[in-house]
């Protein structure tokens, strides 16, 4: 097949010009918690942020366009005497989902290193917005490491 036919299926598959990244994936460096009451979870370090699109401190993802949503996170904790995290999904204030981890035992021994993770795929709008809640009494380890993380990226 000759080079100006494929770039033409190409154009005619993918369009002129290669689609913009859109998503985030952030991650917690320090230690979180126990809360009194629940939030969202905020995070420390942005690995990538297109154009903004969560804000940090505030722990929430604002959809830039429409589509798709692919999402994944991880909360860690390591040796504590608090119960581990538990985080719900939240997309326009409906929890959606969640992931968790027990950590301490019943009677308070420190616990060794456990994690819980989660993805889905949500539809979501220009503007509608996405966090993790983050439930009271529970805690994150400080990572260095910075297993505690977050990410979403547009699918379609």
């Amino acid at each position: 097949m000759n080079k100006f036919i494929v770039a033409c299926l190409v154009v005619a598959c993918f369009g002129s010009s290669m689609a913009k990244f859109v998503g985030f994936s952030v991650a917690r460096e320090t230690a979180y918690g126990p809360l009194e009451t629940p939030n969202r979870l905020p995070f420390e370090v942005a690995f990538v942020n297109t154009d903004g699109c969560f804000d940090l401190e505030a722990g929430l993802f604002t959809a830039p366009v429409a589509g798709h949503y692919n999402f994944q996170w991880n909360l860690h904790t390591a040796h504590s005497k608090h119960p581990g995290p538990i985080a719900r999904m939240v997309v326009n204030s409906q929890m959606k989902l969640s992931a968790a981890e027990n950590g301490a035992s019943a009677k308070g021994v420190n616990d060794d290193v456990d994690s819980a993770s989660n993805n889905a795929i949500f539809e979501m709008a220009e503007g509608e917005q996405a966090w993790l809640h983050f439930d009271e009494g529970r805690q994150i380890t400080a990572t260095h490491g910075r297993e505690t993380t977050f990410s979403a990226f547009l699918i379609d």
